[in-house]
């Protein structure tokens, strides 16, 4: 629940087939190593540095450059990862969110959903001031959430709570009756993996029977009953 994942075995292969070895962060570089944080070194030739991309927005800084220059940081000045507070609906972000566990895509089509709620005029932003206000305890949250992770990677959420949170706004979040209307698919929603179709149970674009048929295949791990228990003691 606090540390970023990987999103594949690919490391781990690396690891036992082929002798990569795992570090804690850099010290410094010396002439013909490198020093880590916690006194190992490594001698090494090269230092190949991975180090991404740049997100930039040259169209709109045209137009707005503080807020093009701020945008590079979601978390810090966006709500829900999507609207600038002084731009609103008119420009938005889709699927600017990096989950620490979880998938984009499901993301990206919430924000959507919202999105277009927002335009038909269905549904109404904050202010200017009270979504600076969430922004900045969701950013909080963050910070507190992945310590080692969130201070570096300014797209970094939760999966769920900013699923949640905009399923809240559409109000589409599963319903909580299901505890005593169907606990088979209660038991799925809350025991199995956090996937869209839950949040088509109900509200604008519902496709119940749908979801309800998705949620029956999704598989729930052994003894996940005992885990969710422990959770509530």
């Amino acid at each position: 629940l606090t540390k970023f994942g990987l999103k594949n075995a690919s490391l781990v292969r690396a690891m036992v087939d082929y002798g990569t070895r795992r570090f804690p962060a850099i010290e410094r570089f010396e002439s013909d190593r490198v020093v880590f944080v916690d006194g190992q070194e490594f001698e090494c030739d090269y230092v190949i540095c991975a180090t991404g991309y740049a997100v930039s927005f040259p169209a709109l800084a045209e137009s707005f450059p503080v807020q093009a220059e701020q945008a590079r940081m979601p978390r810090h000045h966006l709500f829900k990862h999507v609207v600038h507070p002084d731009i609103g609906p008119e420009i938005v972000w889709g699927g600017y969110a990096r989950p620490a566990f979880g998938a984009i895509p499901p993301m990206a089509e919430m924000q959507a959903r919202w999105f277009a709620l927002l335009c038909s005029g269905d549904l109404t932003l904050p202010t200017p001031d009270e979504m600076r206000k969430v922004i900045e305890a969701d950013n909080n949250r963050a910070l507190a959430q992945y310590p080692d992770d969130a201070h570096r990677i300014s797209t970094l959420t939760d999966f769920l709570r900013l699923l949640d949170d905009i399923a809240g706004f559409i109000g589409c979040r599963p319903p909580q009756r299901l505890l005593f209307t169907d606990r088979a698919l209660w038991r799925k929603i809350m025991l199995g993996p956090i996937t869209g179709a839950q949040f088509r149970l109900r509200g604008p674009g519902a496709k119940p029977e749908m979801a309800k048929e998705s949620l029956k295949r999704t598989p729930v791990l052994p003894g996940a009953e005992k885990y969710v228990r422990a959770m509530v003691r």
